[in-house]
């Protein structure tokens, strides 16, 4: 019975040894490695245009679009307050109304006014790109 044991403990670090050795060739041949992503990565993602990064506007303007996105990416709408934009970015809310209206100006939302709160809408591409 204790060769038995022996034997298996011998291959268990056998295995293991491989399974490391395996884990080093695959960090080798990437050239990009994710620590811990996978807890960061439990509240999703939210995907930018590649073109929101060249536009030639604020990068709070360029956060506040991406927070919006982040609104509403699964959803036909989003609906987040100022109050609560203010927060996330860490900004006041009168900064997010003229963030708004950089985007506004640019083409990338719209603002409509809806009576107890404002609705947006939001455009994949600014105006000089939308057909």
């Amino acid at each position: 019975m204790e060769k038995i044991g022996a034997v298996l403990e011998k291959e268990m670090l056998r295995i293991e040894k491989h399974q490391e050795k395996q884990e080093e060739k695959k960090k080798r041949e990437k050239n990009l490695e994710m620590v811990g992503f996978s807890d960061m990565s439990r509240k999703g993602y939210t995907l930018i245009p590649n073109y929101l990064l060249d536009l030639k506007i604020s990068p709070t303007a360029k956060l506040v679009y991406t927070l919006l996105l982040s609104y509403c990416w699964n959803k036909d709408f989003c609906f987040p307050g100022q109050k609560e934009v203010a927060e996330k970015v860490g900004i006041t809310r009168a900064r997010v109304v003229r963030y708004f209206k950089e985007l506004e100006e640019v083409g990338l939302i719209k603002t409509v006014l809806t009576g107890r709160a404002n609705k947006y809408i939001l455009y994949a591409t600014v105006k000089k790109y939308r057909r």
